[in-house]
């Protein structure tokens, strides 16, 4: 257990008895990034913020680059950097992570991700309840990455995930993602993340679906972390495709399933058309693709189209 330094040694023995609900571990998968940086600027705030903490950061076998640089979070207190001999996936690791957790709330975050807020950790702690989760959301940078390789993507965050917490409310589990999230252990250790993904793509839409099938209510707060990993066009059109073989692995077994592609399919099938569009999408992919990857910004409804004929080819 690390409580913050200026305590004294009565204040290390009371604290924790008198404030359990407020110690929280900060749990950080981690595959090729760094996060020297974004652990900096949590511990800064839980010391500022005078409440027990914890910060594990768990490496998914990452380059050795990563992982040399990273290493050197052990020395700091009340941070424990670990590492995996082989990858494991975005699932695994979130369960392993709940498992080294000791404290009664777990703050989740991916390890691409910016503190913007100097009140981050102090919304999350005001806003703690026993008995649902909190997401708080993402952005993404105001201004467009120099390199356009990267617009896509970002143009992309900003207009499909970057949304609101009173937006989101509409659609509560619809809109909730793994990349900044509170939950409590108790709600942790009985929902957990769907091992048998081992492919990028829906785990936590899968997840969502667990906690509204268990009547666990999500709480949506403008609390937002920067999403800083952008990808380039080539790889980010390669993970949507990963993604939606994932999606179409998933349905038979997750027939209830909601998205906003699956909610285009679904008035298709109503119509009788999807037979139509997969033998249209056989002959219009490549061309899409080819015309995705070569605009300096595609526009969104190219790639919303891609998606479409993609998962009904």
């Amino acid at each position: 257990m690390f409580l913050p330094e200026w305590q004294t040694l009565a204040g290390m023995i009371i604290l924790p008895l008198l404030i359990p609900g407020r110690m929280i571990s900060i749990l950080i998968p981690i595959y090729n990034t760094l996060v020297t940086e974004l652990v900096t600027a949590l511990r800064h705030q839980c010391l500022s913020g005078q409440f027990p903490f914890e910060i594990i950061c768990l490496d998914d076998c990452s380059s050795e680059g990563y992982r040399r640089i990273n290493t050197s979070l052990n020395d700091l207190d009340g941070v424990e950097y670990a590492e995996l001999s082989q990858n494991v996936g975005r699932s695994r690791i979130r369960n392993l992570l709940t498992d080294m957790a000791r404290y009664p709330y777990l703050l989740f975050m991916d390890g691409d991700s910016r503190v913007i807020k100097t009140d981050y950790l102090s919304t999350y702690v005001d806003n703690l309840k026993p008995s649902e989760l909190i997401y708080g959301g993402r952005v993404y940078q105001p201004e467009p990455p120099t390199d356009p390789i990267y617009q896509l993507h970002w143009h992309y965050g900003r207009q499909r995930e970057a949304i609101a917490a009173a937006q989101r409310r509409q659609h509560p589990y619809r809109t909730f993602m793994t990349n900044n999230f509170v939950v409590p252990r108790d709600i942790a250790t009985k929902v957990r993340f769907d091992e048998s993904i081992t492919r990028y793509g829906y785990e936590d839409t899968l997840y969502a679906l667990e906690l509204q099938h268990k009547g666990y209510r999500i709480h949506h707060l403008d609390n937002p972390l920067e999403h800083i990993g952008l990808e380039s066009r080539p790889v980010f059109v390669r993970k949507v495709g990963e993604a939606l073989d994932n999606l179409r692995e998933l349905l038979p077994n997750h027939p209830e399933i909601d998205t906003r592609l699956l909610a285009v399919v679904r008035k298709l099938e109503d119509l009788g058309l999807t037979p139509l569009a997969g033998s249209a999408g056989k002959v219009m992919l490549p061309a899409l693709k080819q015309l995705i990857l070569s605009f300096r910004q595609s526009p969104l409804w190219l790639l919303d189209l891609y998606k479409l004929l993609y998962f009904l080819k």
